[in-house]
């Protein structure tokens, strides 16, 4: 993240945004769900992948 944005959230300077924590794929490995979490904050997100 950015320099700004870390020093607000009181995290160190480049630290990640996001994290990766689970993957749901399709019969055919298609990606459907993906959902993230930005650690520092303990938030979870999961995006519905189209297309």
């Amino acid at each position: 993240m950015d320099e700004t944005v870390c020093t607000a959230l009181g995290i160190p300077a480049g630290a990640p945004g996001f994290q990766i924590v689970g993957i749901t794929r399709s019969s055919q490995g298609d990606t459907v769900f993906v959902t993230i979490t930005s650690a520092q904050l303990h938030h979870r997100v999961t995006l519905n992948i189209i297309g």
